[in-house]
């Protein structure tokens, strides 16, 4: 399958380390991250003290950790909300997991919602939090939609180093990451942040700047359109300076904070 494709598309740099791994020629392997919609970045988030998680609710994405998390996080912030978007097969789970804990009051599921929706939701919480782990059967994200989007929306990210989200998430800049399964430190960051609007409002503006900068949907479609053509004509040069050039995407330089 390498062999007789011109070029190779991956959404991040651990997906593309492991296709190197696999036998890809790194020279195919042509960084493309999913820029976000222009919409997300005129949300104007309100910063309310509620932790915001939208996507489906499966193994990987290991919500209900997001929800550990926040019921550890909850008595240290009296008022503070915590909104769990999305379908999947364990959100029943997450839902018992609320109602053991107590947690009926500060916790809701709207379940899937339209795009409308989710633009509404950005507008009314300070942080957004997503817990990707590695389950038992060794699947991974690639570089979730929802991050890039939490982003743009100026909202900071409270995430776990897997796959493609460091690519995205500057700790202490754009928000925070922590181990997968580490509860206790999503946690300690959730409170960080709900206590804090202003720093909320800071990395906020860090991470919509980045993703304006990085990871821009005009950015995403030039390198698309680009792999597309150099691979139609078969122009293997080309497509090895256009891999090699998008190793450089979401590489801050020494004096750029961001």
């Amino acid at each position: 399958m390498f062999k007789t494709a011109a070029a190779v598309l991956v959404v991040s740099r651990y997906m593309r380390d492991t296709l190197v791994e696999l036998g890809c020629p790194g020279d195919k392997l042509i960084y493309n991250p999913y820029g976000p919609r222009e919409r997300f970045f005129k949300v104007q988030p309100d910063y309310r003290p509620t932790v915001l998680s939208v996507g489906r609710f499966t193994d990987i994405k290991a919500n209900y950790l997001v929800l550990m998390a926040f019921q550890q996080a909850v008595g240290q912030v009296p008022g503070s909300g915590l909104v769990m978007a999305g379908s999947g097969e364990l959100l029943e789970t997450c839902r018992t997991l609320a109602e053991v804990w107590g947690l009926q009051q500060v916790v809701s599921f709207p379940g899937a919602v339209e795009h409308a929706r989710v633009h509404e939701l950005f507008s009314q919480a300070c942080c957004f939090a997503q817990h990707s782990v590695v389950p038992s059967y060794g699947d991974a994200e690639g570089t979730p939609n929802t991050i890039l989007e939490a982003s743009a929306a100026a909202l900071p990210v409270i995430a776990t180093r897997h796959a493609g989200i460091p690519d995205v998430v500057r700790d202490g800049v754009t928000g925070f990451l922590v181990e997968e399964r580490d509860v206790r430190g999503m946690a300690d960051a959730m409170v960080r942040l709900l206590k804090d609007p202003q720093l909320c409002r800071e990395m906020g503006r860090n991470g919509r700047q980045r993703v304006q900068t990085c990871f821009s949907s005009s950015q995403h479609l030039q390198r698309l359109q680009a792999a597309v053509d150099f691979s139609r004509e078969r122009r293997s040069s080309d497509i090895a300076a256009l891999a090699a050039e998008s190793l450089a995407v979401g590489i801050a330089s020494p004096d750029h904070m961001v």
